[in-house]
């Protein structure tokens, strides 16, 4: 594999706190297999965690008043 994809892996597990050997041992594992590899580089490294947020407080107020208005 090459050395920019690696570094890819290398920068995604980085930015969530992995250094050293550990590191270098999550870049291995990753890169050995080009399924996950793949499956890393889709979803950003996010360990088969989506990310949701929260609705916006005031989505039940905005979405009553746009209801609530005439045609």
């Amino acid at each position: 594999m090459p050395e920019a994809e690696r570094q890819e892996i290398r920068e995604i597990y980085a930015s969530k706190g992995f250094a050293g050997d550990p590191l270098e041992r999550v870049v291995d594992t990753i890169t050995a297999n080009r399924d996950s590899w793949l499956a890393t580089m889709m979803d950003g490294g996010s360990l088969g965690r989506r990310r949701w947020s929260l609705p916006s407080p005031s989505a039940p107020w905005f979405c009553s008043v746009w209801a609530s208005t005439p045609p």
